[in-house]
């Protein structure tokens, strides 16, 4: 472990310790709580960067990365009074996490390329990847603007489509709900995503099963999250944000190209279970033989466009605009509020051919939307026409499988 690249990371550990000691001089910090933070996470750096170097305690690896998470979350939990503040800890994070990720015991050595048997391409490649932490860059900067606005930082938000309404959401009961700013939240969880998404190899979702679990985790759940307050915006705040919108779609596509190698993992784990070995395999992977990945990296990574999923996904979107087009409010239009947004999660997702059998909840969907009209009082002759239309034509084009690639494992 004593080489020359451990040694030059712990010195930079040392440096950025010293960098947090002097933050709160440096910046003039109004928050006693948030000095504090930063005292006590720069010297335990500090402390750990010696132990690391002196003793080789493997487990102090992980402390960077824990600091630097907390360094993401203490400036939301103390409410840091000025922006330099929230930079200075959230940017001092992701250099954190960033260095603990390239210590040697963090990485796996270069490993060749592979793909579950079964399936006809590698679910740990780059391309998703890459695609995966971009998208989550752009959330990232989304996010930071927003919660800029709920710390104070700035008067007011600009939204291209819907202009003052962003504000009436991020000033709601919904957003009151939680105890520190849900877009400082979220800002968080996307810093994590883009990161992760660059640790391991092509063969991580065998040989680090943990990492791959920990990914899916932010990405899969974060983007249910997304489609949930997407919900709660008309039907309890009665506005949208637009930057929101365009956060949840980013997520979404996130979502849909994390799910082949998160089940792939999965299948993995399931197999293991068989041999008693779950929690080895969790953590230390599975080195078993799999088929060999083709030289030449294919452009597909287990998502395929179906045109009835994309017609379905528009459905979906005209279920979340028609109440407003259609001036139409009361229960019925809850409904479709709610209904809308998950159509569209679902068909989405449902483009990754692993879980192309997900498809099938439209219909359940459909069949709310039959029932409705006639279960709520209603004045719109028109409403209840666009929502009879709109399930008939989900079941139509939900029921197909349509066409697949070669063998992808189980769907």
């Amino acid at each position: 472990m004593k080489n020359g690249k451990t040694k030059e990371l712990c010195a930079l550990f040392s440096a950025l310790g010293l960098w947090l000691i002097a933050a709160p001089y440096t910046f003039g910090y109004e928050s006693h709580a948030l000095s504090m933070s930063d005292h006590l996470s720069g010297i335990f750096l500090l402390l750990t960067a010696i132990f690391t170097l002196l003793f080789d305690k493997k487990l102090l690896y992980w402390v960077p990365v824990v600091l630097g998470v907390w360094l993401q979350f203490a400036p939301l939990l103390f409410w840091a009074p000025e922006p330099v503040s929230y930079a200075n800890d959230t940017l001092v994070g992701i250099v954190l996490i960033a260095l603990a990720f390239q210590l040697p015991n963090m990485q796996k050595v270069a490993e060749n390329a592979s793909i579950p048997k079964g399936w006809s391409f590698n679910p740990s490649g780059w391309t998703p990847r890459v695609c995966t932490s971009f998208l989550a860059i752009i959330c990232w900067f989304l996010a930071r603007y927003l919660s800029a606005f709920q710390l104070g930082y700035i008067d007011t938000v600009w939204d291209p489509f819907f202009g003052t309404e962003t504000v009436q959401v991020l000033t709601s009961s919904v957003a009151d709900v939680f105890p520190v700013s849900d877009a400082g939240l979220g800002a968080m969880g996307y810093t994590l995503e883009a990161l992760l998404g660059w640790l391991g190899g092509t063969a991580r979702w065998k040989n680090m099963p943990w990492l791959v679990i920990a990914f899916g985790f932010l990405v899969v759940p974060a983007g249910l999250t997304s489609i949930l307050l997407i919900i709660m915006q008309p039907v309890i705040v009665g506005a949208w944000c637009g930057l929101c919108l365009i956060i949840a779609l980013c997520m979404l596509i996130m979502a849909t190209i994390t799910v082949p190698e998160l089940v792939a993992t999965m299948q993995l784990l399931a197999a293991s279970r068989k041999k008693k070995s779950f929690w080895k395999t969790f953590f230390l992977g599975d080195q078993g033989k799999t088929e060999s990945a083709p030289k030449k990296e294919s452009s597909f990574f287990g998502v395929s466009f179906s045109w009835r999923l994309a017609i379905c996904a528009l459905l979906g979107i005209w279920l979340m605009t028609a109440p407003y087009l259609l001036h139409i409010g009361g229960t019925l239009s809850f409904v479709d509020y709610i209904c809308g947004p998950l159509i569209v999660t679902i068909s989405v997702v449902s483009m990754a051919e692993v879980v192309r059998s997900l498809r099938l909840v439209n219909v359940g969907f459909a069949i709310v939307l039959l029932i409705s009209p006639w279960s709520f009082t209603h004045e719109s002759a028109s409403f209840v026409f666009s929502d009879i239309l709109t399930a008939f034509l989900l079941i139509f084009l939900s029921l197909p499988k349509g066409k697949l690639q070669p063998v992808q494992g189980k769907r």
